[in-house]
């Protein structure tokens, strides 16, 4: 949800949101919810999302 609103705040121009996890679980949720909403431009495991 934050990222979200930071992508869509018309004054934040290309916003680049870090994530750091502890569990691959949770970095595999995460991976596919911003890929979901097209919002992870390059996400920390090199993967892109689209």
């Amino acid at each position: 949800m934050l990222n979200q609103l930071i992508a869509t705040h018309p004054q934040i121009k290309n916003p680049n949101v870090i994530l750091v996890t502890d569990r691959i679980d949770l970095n595999d949720q995460i991976t596919v919810t911003f890929k979901m909403i097209n919002s992870c431009g390059e996400c920390a495991d090199g993967q892109s999302s689209g």
